[in-house]
């Protein structure tokens, strides 16, 4: 299971801003930069970092492809797709 300094780092990196301005706090109602590509973008790199949580290479290839709207349809793990919060993000990961 990933340490909550790890998936803070992640999304950080994800979203292109220092790690300082990613908290518990942090959702996609709180920053900018947490828009749907910035959700695409931590989707991405918690499937590169964490492989266990990602789809199969097919369902993600779709997803790439897909909008916003498509994605909790297309993937096993939904929960992923749609979490909008730094607490979503690490309930996933208890």
């Amino acid at each position: 299971m990933p340490e909550q300094e790890e998936i803070l780092k992640l999304v950080a990196l994800a979203l292109n801003v220092p790690e300082s301005k990613v908290t518990e706090d942090s959702s996609a109602e709180n920053m900018n930069e947490w828009d749907s590509f910035g959700q695409l973008c931590i989707m991405q790199a918690l499937w590169q970092k964490y492989p266990t949580y990602a789809p199969s290479q097919e369902l993600q290839t779709k997803v790439s492809q897909a909008n916003m709207a498509n994605l909790k349809s297309l993937i096993e793990h939904p929960d992923i797709a749609t979490a909008t919060s730094i607490q979503k993000i690490l309930e996933l990961f208890k």
